[in-house]
């Protein structure tokens, strides 16, 4: 094998373990992030789904919301009703 072939063959396999790295880790938030919804929800947090979750700010949170939250993308979970209500009023229309 040529010294260009097994430089370029090496580069390639590294591209493709740094792929493969990134599928997995990828993988695993998902499998994550949908286990920890899944207890959310069986502890009694209500679920809201808003469509431009990425307009939301820390600022409107901090100031609007009194209890717990946690937010996955488009899928907002809330501890107290009133917050869900809250949220769900204000980003959802």
């Amino acid at each position: 094998m040529e010294p260009e072939t097994y430089i370029n063959k090496n580069i390639e396999e590294q591209i493709y373990e740094v792929l493969a790295d990134e599928i997995k880790n990828e993988i695993d938030k998902e499998i994550m992030s949908s286990l920890q919804q899944q207890v959310l929800l069986h502890n009694g947090w209500i679920c809201v789904t808003v469509k431009s979750w990425n307009e939301i700010t820390d600022e409107w949170c901090e100031k609007s919301l009194t209890d717990a939250y946690k937010c996955y993308g488009h899928y907002w979970y809330f501890k107290s009703q009133k917050d869900a209500n809250i949220f769900a009023l204000a980003w959802m229309s």
